[in-house]
């Protein structure tokens, strides 16, 4: 079964669930971030994006050493 979900829908979720992306850190790799207009004051997701990248290449990393035998 398919659903389709339109924009508004989209939008009033967000709005009723301002945590979401905060609870769901992985969708970062998979947004594309707005440009930051200087002295606006908004949610720097282009940080959280970094800050999840960051963690899965460190991830990535551990578990190449930990197959190679180095640490």
């Amino acid at each position: 079964m398919s659903a389709t979900i339109d924009s508004a829908a989209v939008v009033r979720f967000l709005r009723d669930n301002p945590d979401f992306l905060t609870r769901h850190p992985e969708l970062y790799r998979h947004l594309a971030p707005p440009a930051r207009p200087h002295g606006e004051v908004l949610a720097d997701h282009m940080a959280s994006m970094l800050h999840r990248a960051r963690l899965d290449a460190a991830d990535a990393r551990a578990k190449a050493e930990t197959r190679l035998g180095t640490e």
